[in-house]
Formats: structure tokens, C-alpha cells, sequence
């Protein structure tokens, strides 16, 4: 399971991303945060979904579960 968030102080302001990465019995595998400089929350959000993924890729978990809280970015990735 990965749960990501991206935030942004204004929209566009400083911003950042972090992921959690879970095991399915819950155990925490790893954590990723990236200072993005200045953008948007809605760039922020689905910038944390592709780092979040690319982690994912470069650890070879190939079954993930993704959680984030921005309803547009999520849209955009369906």
C-alpha cells in the first residue's frame, strides 16, 4: 500500500511530496519525501502519484495499492 500527498504553502508556492510504502501486514518498507520547489498543489499531488510509482517500480513491488487524497489527480491518472 502507498499513501501519497503533495502540498503546495500557495498555489503555486513552495511544495512538496511524501509516500508512505507498506507491506501488506501493514509494516512500513520505506518513506519518500522531495522538496519540488515552486508549483501548484494540483502539480504537487501528481507529482507525489508518479514518484510514489517510480519508487515502487525501482523496489520491484509490481502490486500496489495507491492512496492519495486529491480527487483531480486521481482523475487524471484513471
Amino acid at each position: 500500500k502507498i499513501n501519497c500527498n503533495g502540498s503546495s504553502l500557495e498555489s503555486p508556492g513552495a511544495s512538496g511530496l511524501g509516500a508512505v510504502f507498506r507491506s501488506h501486514s501493514g509494516t512500513v518498507l520505506g518513506v519518500l519525501v522531495e522538496n519540488l520547489g515552486v508549483c501548484t498543489s494540483y502539480f504537487a499531488e501528481c507529482c507525489s502519484i508518479v514518484s510514489a510509482l517510480s519508487t515502487a517500480l525501482q523496489h520491484g513491488w509490481m502490486k500496489v495499492f495507491l492512496v492519495s487524497v486529491s480527487n483531480a489527480a486521481i482523475t487524471a491518472f484513471q
